[in-house]
């Protein structure tokens, strides 16, 4: 299916929405080296001849992660952060959040971890990770958090959507689609 979110592609997404664009290696559309070459995701847009497609096991996020170069995902600069805006973990033993935080608890390598970004653990993590997480969102309030004073953007480097009956995808987009309201959803930047 074609992405019904602007310049966004990949498993989550789709296709790229104009047949000449290239889906990068992070999930945007676009036309530039950083789109078309390494990491390029073949099945969800254009690619060059040279780039490296990520296969389904990258996609279906299975051990076989562990196996792909993250050197061409440059370190974040950001102390203990992660994710498409700010690069990998700097140490290779910590797993990105989908919250985006570097970190070894099941927290950051069970459910939502961004492999790309860092290690994911198998299915034991996600286990003990959902019980975490149940905790968490009893204590959690989200009226405390800041409203984003960044137009459409959520989570923890922006606030909370400012529209309160919007969800936070777990890419940081404030959105009432099920792309923003599925898993991964952001419960402490907006509803889920």
């Amino acid at each position: 299916p074609i992405s019904t979110v602007e310049d966004r592609c990949g498993p989550s997404y789709g296709r790229c929405a104009h047949t000449n664009e290239c889906c990068s290696q992070y999930g945007w559309c676009g036309t530039s080296t950083d789109h078309c070459g390494t990491g390029c995701q073949s099945e969800f847009g254009q690619c060059s001849g040279t780039a490296n497609k990520i296969t389904n096991a990258v996609v279906k996020k299975t051990t076989t992660v562990t196996a792909i170069k993250k050197t061409n995902i440059p370190v974040s600069t950001v102390s203990g952060k992660c994710g498409p805006s700010y690069g990998r973990c700097a140490h290779t033993n910590e797993c990105c959040s989908q919250y985006g935080w570097c970190g070894t608890s099941t927290d950051h390598c069970g459910m939502g971890c961004q492999s790309e970004f860092g290690q994911c653990s198998g299915a034991t993590a996600i286990k003990k990770t959902n019980t975490v997480a149940a905790v968490k969102k009893t204590t959690t309030k989200s009226t405390s958090i800041p409203i984003s004073t960044v137009e459409y953007r959520c989570g923890p480097s922006f606030g909370r959507c400012a529209n309160k009956n919007e969800c936070c995808s777990q890419y940081g987009w404030c959105g009432t689609t099920t792309d923003h309201c599925k898993v991964g959803c952001q419960s402490s930047y907006g509803i889920c």
